[in-house]
């Protein structure tokens, strides 16, 4: 796509941005702070974790999710493994990530509804855009009802009990071995599910805080446009940023979203005049801020993983 819309084009305006656009770094920290927040309060109140273990865990897991193939989840996975310990248990660390995801997942459509609204207003129509949005928005709605019933009715300890069905069949022992842990953790953790959507209050200070993340996140398209000589109003990039993700989440089993994310910044820019090669001048700055917090995020995973290891060692001599 840069070849096509032209590299002197593509760089000249990340040239032009210069300096300027390593100030989209500090603007990524509130919207960091405030996904955390979301997820902090999820955790009922007597076994919240230390909020500076969690906003560590909560920026690693971002690194992971915008820069390895995980498909949008790993990040969830590894962060409940960070905050593990210190009173707080694996199943009560992994219920408070499934019920993070999922309010992230209706902020997300929630933020796709306000992409939608500015476009009909910001960018004066486009209905077969609207209604490709509209229609990505409702499968979006339906899979995330699904998902919610599923935690609802049982779905890990169902999973941990097949897979030790499974096994069972396979080694033609009975149930009994490790794997009746994985039943027991399942269980408990299917529990803290239940407990925390009994508290619907922190459900709903969860989703607002997750959408309030997504919103913040336009700061940098602002910043990153306006230093590159071409300022956009607040709506317009409020309608880039919550369209382009819309995009990138239709699209989670695309690494990175590569591509996706060129595109959707070249389609939904059209719609407000936005050159194609502004608009990948753009998402290469936004690449750039994820690898300039994300990099270090995943060296200091890197380096936890290890004193882990180290320490396990040391225990076992």
């Amino acid at each position: 796509m840069v070849a096509w819309h032209g590299v002197d084009a593509v760089f000249g305006n990340l040239a032009a941005g210069g300096w300027g656009l390593l100030g989209m770094i500090p603007l990524y920290g509130p919207p960091l702070l405030v996904a955390v927040l979301a997820w902090w309060v999820v955790f009922p109140p007597d076994t919240r974790p230390r909020f500076a273990a969690m906003l560590y865990a909560g920026w690693i897991a971002q690194a992971i999710n915008a820069l390895l193939p995980v498909a949008q989840v790993g990040g969830e996975v590894v962060k409940a493994r960070l905050i593990t310990g210190g009173g707080i248990s694996g199943p009560l660390a992994g219920a408070a990530s499934v019920v993070d995801k999922t309010a992230q997942a209706v902020a997300q459509l929630l933020a796709a509804l306000v992409g939608m609204a500015l476009l009909a207003t910001v960018a004066g129509g486009k209905d077969e855009v609207l209604l490709a949005m509209a229609a990505a928005t409702a499968l979006l709605a339906v899979l995330i009802y699904a998902f919610y019933r599923v935690q609802k009715v049982g779905l890990f300890p169902l999973l941990a009990g097949l897979a030790q069905k499974l096994a069972s069949l396979g080694s033609g022992k009975r149930a009994g071995d490790p794997l009746s842990s994985l039943v027991v953790g399942a269980d408990s953790m299917q529990e803290a599910i239940r407990t925390m959507y009994g508290h619907r209050r922190a459900i709903l200070l969860a989703c607002v805080g997750k959408l309030a993340n997504r919103l913040l996140l336009s700061a940098e398209i602002w910043l990153a446009l306006w230093v590159m000589g071409y300022p956009v109003s607040v709506s317009e990039a409020l309608l880039l940023e919550t369209l382009n993700q819309t995009a990138r989440s239709a699209a989670f089993f695309v690494p990175s979203a590569f591509g996706i994310q060129e595109g959707g910044y070249v389609l939904i820019g059209m719609l407000i005049g936005l050159p194609p090669s502004l608009a990948l001048a753009l998402s290469l700055a936004r690449r750039g801020r994820e690898m300039a917090t994300g990099i270090p995020a995943l060296v200091a995973w890197y380096l936890t993983e290890i004193r882990t290891l180290l320490k396990r060692a040391d225990h076992r001599q």
